[in-house]
């Protein structure tokens, strides 16, 4: 008790060179022990900047937050309240509230983006949300803008840095080059963003039909795509982003396959998309903590710079502690901002991989980068909250429509929110009779009853019935 009292009342005082932003999820404490998560469980010092995973942008383009657990009336608070307490011990801290996200979307971003008014309606109305709830900053996660994006998301960024004031306004991007090139102003962005996170993972994953590595530093000898976190970087960097305000993209997470033959198990081995595993329950993926405790054997792959496992027909792709001391070491190496995380919640956070040690691979980046403390300790035990209940990622709409899945989809309403037809994972959001194709968060599906993405268990998905 004692220990538990030391920590609570601990302030971290974070100095370093390098940036280390990490990704907190507002669905992470959804999650059964022990992979719940809960603001409470993060150790002061980890990291320099905490980006809140996701807000989002409302059909009146106007800033909402996705869950209402996230607000004043949610447990203990509120989410967005006790990530921001989270200052308190370590002075410095600063914390953003990410706009987006994969399953946002394109559709709203691109309306928004591409009229003066809409834009300056979201950057007021998001400039108000944050000062309500104490962020220091707004990130956007657009995934991806395109050709006809790239010219009213330079004038967006540059706007909503202007009206920012001292705000932090930063950005995640793409790391493929073709994308970069097609949507991306990059000298633009240079003077609009205080730093880039730039997403050096998911090169690979169950979506191909041969295993590969989830986040190499380089590619293996014969490649030529040039899709690997090197080329990422630099590319960026050539276009004309400053290098110290480039971040290198960590995943604490991996990317796995069922293979076809146990003994063909190298790197391009034939294989399917791996089963779900217990906690973080989506199809092909597999967070640290859960990949370090398959068993079987880990190889390293020296051209890649990063490990991959074997564990009787399942393969992972992924970074461990030596792939994450490389890459640091690379980061300085070559004058780089430094390296944020997604997510906070899929490191081992608990200590149950071996060795005990917690929060391992962002303790082997404040060691190589500096700065922070070490997290070897307990976290902070998290209050008392409600039952696990899954999140809520739209308000309830209006009733559902069925359609005819031989046809394409058509909006019932000018708006609102539909099942697929298709698939019970996503859904189709209508703004302005323009139909949107939507996916539900990892492990969820969408409840034609409820309105709203839920844990499988308790959603009225049609194609069951």
């Amino acid at each position: 008790m004692k220990f538990l009292i030391l920590l609570v009342c601990t302030v971290a005082v974070v100095t370093s060179d390098y940036l280390r932003p990490c990704y907190f999820t507002d669905w992470a404490h959804y999650r059964p022990e022990p992979a719940k998560f809960e603001p409470e469980s993060y150790v002061p010092g980890i990291c320099t900047h905490i980006l809140f995973a996701f807000a989002k942008v409302n059909w009146d383009f106007t800033a909402a937050a996705y869950d209402p657990e996230d607000l004043p009336s949610g447990p203990n608070g509120g989410y967005f309240a006790r990530v921001n307490k989270l200052k308190d011990k370590q002075p410095g801290l600063k914390t953003l509230l990410s706009f987006g996200g994969w399953s946002a979307g394109t559709g709203t971003f691109k309306q928004m983006a591409s009229d003066a008014g809409n834009r300056k309606k979201f950057i007021d109305s998001a400039i108000q949300f944050i000062g309500q709830y104490g962020f220091d900053g707004i990130d956007i996660d657009w995934e991806y803008p395109d050709a006809n994006d790239k010219s009213n998301y330079a004038t967006f960024m540059k706007e909503l840095k202007a009206a920012a004031g001292s705000k932090l306004v930063t950005a995640a991007v793409t790391a493929d080059p073709a994308k970069i090139d097609i949507g991306y102003d990059v000298p633009s962005l240079a003077q609009s963003l205080d730093f880039l996170n730039v997403m050096t993972y998911d090169f690979h994953g169950g979506w191909e039909q041969v295993t590969g590595e989830n986040s190499p530093l380089y590619s293996p000898p014969g490649d030529t795509t040039n899709w690997n976190t090197a080329y990422a970087l630099n590319y960026w960097a050539q276009k004309g982003f400053p290098k110290n305000k480039l971040l290198v993209g960590i995943a604490a997470y991996g990317r796995g396959w069922t293979l076809s033959d146990p003994n063909n198990n190298g790197i391009g081995a034939p294989g399917q998309s791996a089963p779900a595993l217990q906690y973080t329950q989506t199809e092909g993926f597999g967070a640290y903590y859960e990949i370090c405790k398959l068993g079987g054997t880990r190889y390293w792959d020296d051209n890649q710079k990063v490990p991959y496992i074997v564990s009787g027909n399942l393969w992972y792709g992924y970074d461990d502690v030596q792939s994450v001391g490389v890459k640091m070491q690379w980061v300085k190496d070559n004058g780089f901002g430094g390296a944020f995380v997604w997510t906070l919640d899929f490191d081992d956070f608990n200590g149950i991989c071996s060795g005990g040690d917690h929060y391992p691979l962002f303790n082997t980046i404040i060691k190589v980068l500096g700065g922070g403390s070490s997290p070897t300790g307990v976290p902070t035990q998290p209050p008392a909250t409600t039952p696990n209940q899954p999140p809520r990622t739209t308000p309830n709409g209006p009733p559902k429509t069925s359609q005819n899945p031989n046809q394409p989809f058509q909006c019932p309403t000018p708006n609102g929110f539909f099942s697929d037809p298709l698939d019970c994972t996503k859904f189709y959001e209508c703004a302005n009779n323009i139909a949107y194709h939507m996916t539900c968060p990892p492990g969820t599906e969408w409840d034609e009853k409820e309105l709203t993405c839920e844990y499988p268990n308790q959603t009225v998905c049609f194609q069951r019935y």
